[in-house]
């Protein structure tokens, strides 16, 4: 495995487990009809993901080099457009079908 290679598959891993703990808290959902769809909740502040991280850091810590590290993992998840709705665009999709 090059360096290149070795390096992105520790951002993935990271934001992996960034993405965990926000769904963790419930600042991530699944749509309960397409369960690979993800939104944000509305109802829970990222505070309480850093919270949930630091709680929690000897499950983390082997991921994370520290404390700063996941937080900006978990900031950088949290703010991806891919999960800004707080409706599921499938199920949107289809309630216009008639």
């Amino acid at each position: 495995m090059s360096f290149i290679e070795r390096s992105n598959y520790a951002v993935e891993e990271k934001e992996e487990a960034a993405f965990e703990i926000l769904l963790k808290v419930g600042y991530f959902k699944r749509c309960s009809e397409h369960e690979e769809v993800v939104m944000t909740s509305g109802t829970v502040a990222q505070r309480d993901a850093y919270r949930y991280g630091n709680s929690h850091w000897n499950h983390y810590s082997g991921i994370f080099k520290n404390r700063k590290e996941m937080t900006a993992a978990i900031k950088r998840v949290s703010e991806n457009p891919d999960y800004s709705s707080r409706r599921c665009y499938e199920c949107e999709r289809h309630s216009y079908r008639a």
